[in-house]
């Protein structure tokens, strides 16, 4: 939960959203009571407004990604319920994965073979400086989603297209950073991995 809070990128679900509105509520009236305690001598504090309503909305915009619609649907007045208790997709969407936690890793259903094309909603194709081609042996399908979504943290890179194909993944990934580069950011996050073949943008890798 809450691991990028400002940004308006991702998913979250019921759970996060509406744990986000009690936290809102909460500061909001305590700040009222402290300013008004103070007879408006620490008025300056009004300005923690600004960053509270910035989560907010980037909150709501994810929310409204897991159902699958636009964040701008949030502006319509009373939504609010909607979001707080529609169920989002289960599956993956136009704007990402679900947010999965790791007990539930074995509860997860994908088919064999699948393409999924995730984008960021700033994305334009002027953007991507480098496309690398990136090959993940000996991999569990059911795996597919944490794989993903630790890639989406790597910074710089701007959209990922994927298909899976029994225990293989092909990857094919926008970013702004070059290829070797890329390959230390994918030890990172994929530490258990041991790369086979580096060429001009083509990474193989496989899963120990």
């Amino acid at each position: 939960m809450f691991e990028k809070p400002f940004l308006f990128q991702g998913r979250i679900g019921r759970a996060e959203y509406v744990l986000s509105l009690i936290i809102c509520f909460v500061l909001f009236f305590i700040l009222i009571l402290v300013i008004e305690e103070s007879s408006g001598e620490l008025f300056f504090l009004e300005l923690v407004y600004l960053p509270m309503f910035w989560f907010l909305v980037a909150q709501g915009a994810k929310r409204c990604h897991d159902i699958g619609i636009t964040g701008w649907m949030q502006l319509i007045p009373f939504y609010v319920f909607w979001m707080i208790f529609y169920r989002g997709n289960s599956e993956a969407n136009s704007y990402g994965f679900p947010f999965i936690k790791m007990g539930d890793i074995g509860n997860i259903e994908l088919t064999e073979n699948l393409k999924v094309v995730l984008k960021s909603e700033t994305f334009t194709e002027n953007d991507a400086k480098e496309i690398t081609f990136l090959e993940i042996k000996n991999v569990n399908y059911s795996k597919i989603p944490i794989i993903i979504n630790r890639l989406e943290t790597v910074d710089k890179v701007n959209q990922l297209n994927y298909e899976h194909f029994n225990t293989t993944v092909n990857i094919t990934i926008n970013h702004k950073t070059n290829t070797e580069k890329l390959v230390k950011e994918l030890h990172l996050i994929l530490p258990n991995m041991e790369v086979t073949e580096v060429t001009y943008k083509t990474i193989n890798i496989r899963l120990r």
